[in-house]
């Protein structure tokens, strides 16, 4: 999901169930590379995105730290108290997407398992739940 710094949804990407897909590689699907699409923005994104800036050109990437992984050297890894600050303050920020996310679960037909043999229905409640989250945006901003 992309959404603007007032909640409202510009884009979703396709829908697939199940755990076992990594949030780069369907970005990668909904946006080839190749392609500039980010040259001109500046990108709030989660830890899931890591490598973006390897394959994409943006004006700017804001992503939290990581922290860093076990090993022999390093037993007990820990961020330090400046990247813990920086972290809280990117996820105030982003805190607008997670918002988007839950505005469109309000509407209860994506919050439980629809039953259908209709295809693409799935994408088409989906798309009406955004639609719908970004009238109340645009009614509440006017």
């Amino acid at each position: 999901m992309i959404c603007t710094k007032r909640a409202f949804i510009v884009f979703l990407g396709a829908t697939v169930w199940g755990g076992i897909y990594h949030d780069m590689d369907l970005f990668r699907k909904d946006f080839p590379p190749r392609l500039n699409w980010f040259k001109r923005f500046r990108l709030w994104m989660d830890k899931g995105y890591q490598g973006f800036e390897k394959e994409y050109k943006a004006k700017q990437v804001i992503r939290p730290q990581k922290k860093p992984k076990k090993s022999k050297n390093n037993p007990n890894p820990e961020l330090s108290e400046e990247q813990v600050a920086a972290n809280k303050k990117i996820s105030k920020e982003r805190i607008v997407v997670e918002h988007a996310i839950r505005g469109m679960k309000r509407y209860n037909i994506l919050v439980y398992p629809l039953r259908t043999y209709c295809e693409n229905l799935i994408e088409r409640v989906i798309g009406i739940c955004a639609g719908l989250w970004n009238l109340k945006i645009t009614l509440r901003c006017v």
